[in-house]
């Protein structure tokens, strides 16, 4: 069945996942269509079985056929392949990272990380409960983002937390980890972005009162910084939408040492400074409704020489996903007006590199493309075919 016909592509489980499991399930008819549930909405699963099931039965992706017919900065298309599956449940991004001939993956979901290893992203074992970093106040933790440093080979991480002590709701943070055993255990080191905008309890949009996370982090052009590309909730409208902030290399991204772009320069302090969004919001996150980018997944791209984001697209109440958009970048300041890549009813978008040393932040020709964790195509890139000059900053 060739894209351009297809209709509809659903997430069946008629392939097994990469971790041991039946090779098909019947899914309620119930559930079919249904939404997923983001972040600790709905009922926890009894089983990690069950929230996978739930995952796949619920999870509808298809290919926007009309995509490789628009005028677009680097040409790529999508190629039909069997289901993976990621062994833990995904509500955030799944970082991926190396440890000598091992990748592994970090899924998080309702205050829970799991780690699984393997040769490669399709062939991960059982996942491990992971011990999270311990925080002095109430919340819960995702892990979102992992670093290297390539001198001693100590694993950097960030995380999203999501404090349980607000007035109303929540408002997420961006904190800092350090791992010396691979990512199964992780120590605190503080909080590293925070708004500069208390909670708001007149927001209405199921989620979140203001606040800063759902992120990426990927190291900057000469290797000089790691730039953090976040969703700002709260403040002003024309502050709301996917921002970035930076630290340099030799500061590791660690409490005091992070620093947000505003209005042209990098001048604002990582907890309470203010932002410019380099993806603006259509409407304010107060909602019901809100139309808004957000969530990025931002690798490198070896074989573009080019940075590429994978964006969610919100178009309705309660975080309702209208698809996943795509945009290229040289300095990760100006990027491509977003194009849509996929229609999809989930989130957390993102790419695995399928070669040597490839991960969710570093990849090349070839990529898998995740969503929610589950993928069932495969993304290739052509050759740029503008230069630089075409770059422009997204609407």
């Amino acid at each position: 069945m060739s894209l351009a016909i297809a209709a509809l592509i659903f997430y069946t489980r008629e392939q097994p996942r990469s971790a041991e499991a039946p090779d098909s399930i019947e899914c309620p008819s119930d559930r079919i269509l249904s939404s997923p549930t983001r972040h600790r909405s709905g009922a926890r699963p009894s089983t990690l079985e069950e929230g996978l099931d739930r995952r796949a039965c619920r999870t509808l992706v298809r290919e926007v056929t009309s995509t490789r017919r628009e005028p677009v900065d680097y040409q790529f298309e999508l190629l039909e392949a069997d289901l993976l599956q990621l062994p833990g449940i995904v509500d955030s991004n799944s970082p991926a990272y190396w440890s000598g001939e091992a990748m592994m993956v970090l899924n998080s979901a309702w205050g829970e990380t799991y780690r699984s290893w393997g040769d490669s992203a399709d062939n991960l074992a059982e996942p491990e409960l992971v011990a999270l970093p311990l925080l002095e106040r109430p919340g819960s933790v995702w892990m979102e983002a992992t670093w290297r440093d390539p001198s001693d080979s100590t694993l950097y991480g960030w995380y999203h937390f999501e404090p349980e002590d607000l007035e109303c709701q929540t408002a997420p943070i961006i904190g800092a980890a350090v791992s010396y055993d691979d990512g199964l255990s992780w120590e605190n080191r503080g909080f590293v972005i925070q708004s500069a905008y208390g909670e708001d309890c007149e927001y209405d949009n199921g989620y979140f009162t203001g606040g800063s996370g759902d992120f990426s982090v990927v190291v900057g052009p000469n290797n000089r910084h790691l730039y953090f590309l976040f969703t700002n909730y709260g403040g002003p409208i024309e502050q709301q939408g996917i921002a970035i902030a930076r630290s340099r290399i030799e500061d590791r991204g660690q409490p005091g040492r992070v620093i947000k772009y505003f209005n042209g320069a990098w001048t604002e302090a990582g907890l309470g400074g203010e932002v410019t969004a380099l993806f603006p919001s259509s409407t304010s996150w107060k909602g019901p409704r809100v139309e808004s980018f957000w969530g990025p997944s931002v690798h490198w791209n070896t074989y573009l020489n080019s940075y590429v984001a994978l964006i969610n697209h919100t178009d309705g109440e309660q975080w309702q996903q209208e698809g996943v958009y795509i945009s290229f970048s040289r300095d990760l300041l100006n990027w491509t007006p977003p194009r849509k890549l996929l229609d999809a009813n989930d989130w957390y978008p993102q790419v695995i590199g399928l070669g040597p040393e490839e991960t969710d932040r570093v990849a090349g020709q070839t990529v898998r493309v995740y969503v929610g964790g589950l993928s069932v195509f495969v993304l290739q890139f052509s050759d740029a075919s503008r230069d630089a000059s075409s770059y422009r900053v997204a609407p």
